[in-house]
């Protein structure tokens, strides 16, 4: 799904590149620790940029636990 993802982000090429990437890292992060972050990652730069878009003020980071 990944790399269906990367591929379809090229331009001219059209389909939900980045929704088939979230789906990907979804069923990755499940086992791998790495692909939990970048999952994290997106839906964290998402909210924010959804938030900039209806024109909320932004939140403060969310706390990372150690």
């Amino acid at each position: 799904m990944l790399i269906i993802g990367v591929v379809l982000m090229v331009p001219g090429v059209p389909g939900p590149g980045l929704l088939l990437i979230f789906l990907g890292l979804s069923v990755l992060a499940v086992d791998f620790v790495w692909a939990h972050r970048a999952k994290t990652y997106m839906k964290t730069k998402g909210d924010m940029v959804m938030k900039k878009l209806r024109g909320q003020p932004p939140s403060d980071p969310p706390v990372k636990k150690v």
